[in-house]
């Protein structure tokens, strides 16, 4: 585990990524920056998850979530599906690149804004279901996802970035 003490104002991007072992973020109460729910990393406002632990595999996103931070899962390597809570309209860069063994992930309708290489390097990621409200598909959003088949997007999409689906021998 980790505990982050009062006095920590400012994470940085990816700070606990690739910790595949750490099960546990802990914030002391009187930080008035960050929060510890159930053992994942929030803003204080609890809007934003920062960090979920890369060895904490019961995934329970809180609800009233709107965001889901840079880097948040990267190299979660046991995260196989998860549900994106309803409400969450940003899923941040990089948020769940290197989750090489998620299969299946729920986005929900409300997400309108989905960052750059946010599912990069998931190559077990067979499909997925881009919300009608996102508009552009980011700089390599789903490279090197060797598994993906399928994806279904959306009539509202006015940009593909650059290697978006770079490397994607499987895509059908």
């Amino acid at each position: 585990s980790v505990e982050i003490s009062a006095s920590v104002t400012e994470i940085g991007e990816g700070a606990f990524s690739g910790c595949s072992s750490l099960k546990e973020i802990l914030v002391d109460q009187d930080n008035a920056h960050y929060v510890s729910i159930d053992g994942a990393l929030y803003n204080k406002e609890e809007t934003e998850l920062i960090c979920w632990p890369g060895g904490k595999n019961d995934i329970h996103i809180k609800a009233g979530v709107t965001g889901i931070g840079t880097g948040a899962f990267s190299g979660c390597d046991g995260l196989i599906s998860i549900e994106i809570p309803a409400g969450v309209t940003k899923i941040g860069d990089r948020a769940f690149s290197g989750c090489s063994g998620l299969i299946s992930i729920q986005i929900p309708a409300s997400v309108t804004e989905i960052g750059e290489g946010a599912f990069c390097y998931c190559s077990s990621l067979i499909s997925i279901k881009i919300p009608v409200g996102v508009t552009s598909i980011e700089n390599n959003t789903f490279r090197e996802c060797g598994s993906l088949e399928s994806i279904l997007i959306p009539a509202g999409v006015t940009e593909i970035g650059s290697w978006a689906f770079g490397h994607t021998a499987y895509l059908t």
